[in-house]
């Protein structure tokens, strides 16, 4: 009997982010540029061995690769945008997702009560995390970037407490986010704006 060959399966991006691993190790960041699973496991495993982790996509045929900021936030353009980059003081209108070191979702634009996120650019004090302003800074309006963010452009050794915390500085409830967790965001960079208070 003859067998039929079908087409390669393609994976959902949230297929893709399930896949993020600890450490080096990090499917999740190089999956966007694979189309199957044969080629996310060949791009881990490149990973896993230590050598350079690029991914060719079937569509684009072209290379992409990690970038790192000075700060240690990796990052790779899943969309390149064609807009504004953002400057001190501007405006930026965002949409994220947020996900722990095991791949799990903890902060969405999409869960109840949230919605799409905007704050001043380089605010003193700062208004978004200072890896979300590392990767953002050489974003573009229009664009999506994958960003992998270290616990000291995070949220450090404290972790994230939703709760006020007691005189000892202990969370009264489970952490939402673990102390010393690397994170992974996906950032979509909707708008650049001027500060309202500016005009």
């Amino acid at each position: 009997r003859k067998r039929t060959v079908g087409r390669a399966r393609r994976m959902s991006p949230s297929f893709y982010l399930s896949l993020l691993l600890t450490g080096s190790a990090s499917a999740a960041l190089l999956a966007p540029g694979a189309t199957t699973r044969r080629d996310v496991g060949k791009l881990a495993a490149a990973v896993i061995a230590g050598g350079t982790a690029t991914a060719v996509s079937a569509d684009e045929k072209k290379v992409r690769k990690f970038s790192t900021t000075e700060g240690g936030v990796k990052y790779f353009d899943v969309k390149e945008g064609n807009g504004y980059s953002p400057n001190p003081g501007q405006i930026v209108v965002l949409k994220y997702d947020g996900y722990l070191a095991n791949g799990k979702k903890f902060d969405s634009w999409q869960a109840p009560g949230k919605g799409i996120f905007s704050a001043k650019f380089r605010a003193n004090p700062p208004q978004m995390l200072p890896g979300w302003e590392e990767a953002l800074e050489t974003m573009k309006e229009g664009g999506t970037r994958i960003i992998q963010v270290p616990p000291s452009l995070a949220y450090g050794e404290k972790g994230l407490c939703l709760s006020v915390r007691n005189e000892n500085g202990e969370c009264p409830e489970p952490l939402l986010v673990p102390p010393n967790e690397k994170l992974q965001y996906e950032l979509t960079l909707m708008r650049v704006a001027l500060d309202p208070a500016r005009l």
